[in-house]
């Protein structure tokens, strides 16, 4: 039904024609002397491992790092003006290779450049290589190699078994080194023997040659382009003639496992299959190109021999059909995707087509966006942003409706800034129809089922959810109620979109919520949106596609607490960022925007972001620079000044940067990513963290540790010393002025203080029985029994109680019954309150012994035994 529809729509409307896929061209950005490069003539482009760029040109060198360039050449120490290549080695040498023969390095970034005359040649210098135990292979063209093994310095030339002094190319396997030359290939041993691989009987000239991602070379021989490898020997490539057409002067593998040719004539990408070469697109046209790289933000730097610098990225986004203003997606039950255009123009797309209509305008309105698109039968219903359109037997039919409309089987759900209005699609198609009346008002006031400016209406389950400026509503077919949910009672909600159970809710100025059976989750820019204006959303398998304000967002694995955001905007190949829908087809994501519908491979987007690199170029203390890894200083070495630099060329105007120095201060601020600075630093262990944030996302923090000692007389060990030495002062003092002159004195005094420390309190009292000096323990002492003019003492740590010739009154007076936790019972005991085992109304019990308590004593030892 719905074929023979659209047949007779394609008859009767008028039928605007096909328009096939095609792939938008590539945006460059080009880099010359205007924006800072020393020429327009660059040999090589470079990316370290600290992700700066650096480019070999005619007059020195210079290095990028996507704000500003900083060039070098001979009058700042360089050997020689023209540099062919720069490389790095593991420990962060950077090597440049001089036209003359002369090589150099710099090391950490110093710009101190230094020569080595011994690796130095009298011919320019075609290849450097570090192996993996260490070696520094260095060649020309002209004078052969020389290897650094450590100390010894090795030279290969023609005189000693090569088959060439030119040598264009060298690599390492298996500790054996390779080199190609005009005349073939050698191969020297690791005990350096060396040995002919393959003797070419020809002279190829200057070979350009690269690894592949099989560990085979492909080189350049005049016309030919031929494959090594030691397996399967040298195999002459089929199809050459497509790259030798144009003078190569270059062969790249990409980290992305691509190769490419670097041509008179642009950039060629290209595979080898069956011995054969198979060209896969040419970009960068009539431009002579001299190398290419793949940077850590996933776009390509040419160098060329007369423009510059050229970057572009490869666009995975395809523009379909042609780039007028697109706003709705309707897939209907056999998979058939229709889009709604400006201008009542809509599509259907037909596998890699796009197939036109433009409805009949026999009214008086102006040019109409079809919003919405709902198929049913053989009708088609368009929601115009002022009024509906019908397609019935390929004839139009308008209506007077407004703002946005949901047709629910018969119902028809009306609402704008007027409000929210309900009727049916009978009254609608009786009563509306403009080619026949001037139509009639359906709707009044009182009619008005919700007084507030209505965004958008959506089905979900047997409810109606009302977006509005004023929050979130339900009208559950009996009342119309607001949200309950703290944010989307107040949200102004500009989109809803139901799938699988859940419910995305769209609003312009808090993010995206997503309710489902069990919770709900909110994104907006504070946990990585690109903005918290959302336009339209859809959810495919686990990954939520949200259009927003500045672009596109991917949130992977959005129901889980490690979902990952990834960013997508003009920068990143995006038409347009204005997306008015989304819909996901045969696994591509279908984008209406208003420069036309595009489309991309979920496939092609990472789930994971690049992390923008925060490199600390300069320190200065106390306005002096640290060249080592100096992070020890002393309390006058307080004043520090930082550079820093955040490597970054695709995002460098969005990059945000942030410090915090701990233990000082613990919170993130903001600084315009260059320079800090920090004066009369205390003496304290810190740490300063710096980061760089973009589209909300962090990047690892870069750490430096650094500590300044307290000058030596606030050092523990100079205190320690200290006190150690007075208490021998005093010690000498009391020796010989004191001890010397009045001994007894200070024994006595000693014997107090010694006493005084004592933890044991004690008195001494005279056994009657025996006659002894006996030491009594307070706290061992269990009670006292008084009998006229004698006492009994028990204590736990004698067998016979101490029978003493004292009255109970004179015990008091000298023991501290509160101080030593002693109660009164009666008027002839004492006791300790730690003893009590047990206490009764009329008597204690301390052990086995019965002590009675008098009546006057009883509160006493009562409130005691509570505290």
């Amino acid at each position: 039904m719905i074929k023979h529809f659209l047949t007779s729509v394609s008859l009767l409307l008028l039928c605007l024609g096909s328009s096939t896929l095609y792939c938008q061209n590539i945006t460059t950005k080009q880099y010359t002397s205007e924006n800072g490069l020393p020429s327009n003539i660059v040999y090589q482009v470079y990316q370290d491992s600290d992700k700066f760029l650096w480019f070999s040109t005619e007059v020195g060198i210079c290095r990028y790092d996507g704000k500003s360039f900083k060039s070098y050449s001979f009058k700042d120490d360089l050997p020689d003006n023209v540099i062919f290549e720069t490389k790095e080695t593991n420990n962060n040498k950077k090597w440049f290779l001089s036209g003359n023969g002369k090589l150099s390095y710099i090391e950490n970034n110093s710009f101190s450049f230094k020569e080595v005359p011994s690796l130095s040649f009298s011919a320019f210098i075609s290849e450097l290589i570090e192996t993996s135990d260490g070696k520094i292979i260095v060649s020309s063209f002209g004078d052969g190699i020389k290897i650094m093994d450590k100390n010894a310095i090795y030279h290969f030339n023609k005189k000693r078994g090569l088959l060439s002094n030119n040598v264009s190319f060298i690599w390492y396997s298996d500790n054996n080194i390779y080199i190609l030359s005009s005349k073939g290939i050698n191969k020297i041993t690791s005990d350096y023997n060396v040995e002919i691989i393959h003797d070419l009987k020809e002279n190829i000239h200057f070979s350009r040659a690269c690894k592949t991602r099989s560990n085979q070379i492909i080189f350049t021989a005049r016309e030919k382009i031929m494959l090594f490898s030691e397996q399967k020997g040298l195999i002459t490539l089929k199809g050459a003639e497509g790259l030798t057409k144009n003078i190569i002067n270059q062969l790249c593998l990409l980290p992305n496992n691509e190769l490419v040719a670097c041509t008179n004539n642009g950039i060629l990408f290209f595979n080898i299959l069956n011995d054969s070469i198979i060209i896969r697109s040419h970009v960068l046209e009539n431009t002579p190109t001299s190398n290419i790289i793949l940077d850590h933000e996933k776009s390509y730097w040419v160098s060329t021999l007369n423009q510059g610098v050229v970057s572009f990225q490869k666009n995975h986004f395809k523009l379909i059909g042609n780039s007028q203003e697109a706003y709705c997606f309707y897939k209907n039950s056999e998979g058939e995707i229709y889009i709604g255009y400006e201008n009542y123009s809509f599509a259907k797309k037909d596998n890699d087509s796009l197939i036109y209509f433009k409805l009949d305008k026999n009214n008086n309105f102006s040019n109409r966006k079809i919003r919405s698109i709902y198929m049913e039968r053989n009708i088609m219903w368009f929601s115009l942003d002022a009024g509906m359109a019908s397609l019935i037997d390929g004839e139009t039919f308008y209506y007077r409706t407004f703002g946005n409309v949901l047709i629910d089987n018969d119902k028809v759900i009306m609402g704008d800034k007027n409000g929210y209005f309900k009727t049916t699609k009978l009254a609608l198609t009786d009563s509306l129809i403009f080619s026949k009346s001037e139509g009639k008002e359906i709707y009044t006031k009182k009619q008005n089922l919700l007084a507030k400016n209505i965004y958008c209406i959506a089905k979900v389950a047997s409810n109606y959810l009302i977006g509005t400026s004023d929050g979130l509503y339900i009208d559950n077919n009996k009342t119309i109620v607001k949200s309950k949910h703290e944010l989307l009672s107040k949200a102004k909600v500009n989109d809803i979109y139901h799938k699988n159970g859940q419910t995305v809710i769209s609003t312009l100025r808090q993010g995206v919520f997503i309710i489902n059976k069990t919770d709900t989750l909110n994104f907006n820019s504070q946990n990585g949106l690109l903005a918290n204006r959302i336009t339209c959303s859809y959810i495919h398998d686990t990954i939520l596609i949200l259009g927003t304000s500045k672009g596109l967002n991917l949130v992977y694995n959005f129901h889980k607490k490690n979902y990952k955001t990834v960013s997508i905007t003009k920068q990143d190949g995006l038409i347009n960022t204005n997306i008015e829908d989304i819909i996901v087809s045969d696994n591509n994501v279908l984008l209406a925007t208003l420069g036309g519908v595009c489309s991309f491979p979920l496939k092609n987007i990472s789930e994971t972001s690049n992390e923008i690199p925060v490199l600390l170029e300069k320190l200065k203390v106390n306005e002096q620079e640290i060249i080592n890894n100096k992070s020890e200083f002393s309390y006058t070495e307080n004043r520090f000044s930082f550079q820093f630099t955040t490597i970054t060329f695709k995002y460098s105007d969005r990059v945000k940067t942030f410090y915090r120095l701990l233990p000082k201060i613990s919170r993130w601020i903001e600084f315009n990513g260059s320079f800090l600075e920090f004066s009369s630093l205390n003496p304290n262990n810190y740490e300063l963290e710096v980061k760089a944030i973009i589209n909300n996302k962090s990047s690892k923090p870069f750490s430096y540790q650094f500590s300044i000692s307290p000058p030596y007389w606030k050092t523990w060990w100079f205190i320690t010393g200290m006190i150690f030495i007075t208490l021998l002062l005093i010690y000498w003092f009391f020796k010989v002025r004191v001890l010397t002159y009045n001994r007894d004195v200070v024994r006595e005094l000693l014997t107090l203080f010694i006493n005084k420390l004592s933890k044991e309190d004690y008195i001494l009292v005279k056994n009657v029985i025996d006659g002894s000096n006996t030491k009594i323990v307070l706290n061992k002492l269990d009670y006292i029994k008084g009998a006229d003019n004698y006492i009994e003492i028990h204590c736990s740590h004698y067998n016979k109680p101490i029978v003493v010739r004292t009255t109970l009154k004179q015990v008091l007076e000298q023991i501290n019954l509160k101080k030593h936790k002693f109660s009164r019972c009666h008027k002839s005991y004492i006791v300790n309150d730690k003893s009590i085992t047990a206490l009764h109304s009329d008597f204690i019990k301390i052990k086995e012994e019965k002590i009675p308590i008098s009546k006057n004593f009883t509160p006493v030892i009562t409130r005691n035994q509570k505290s």
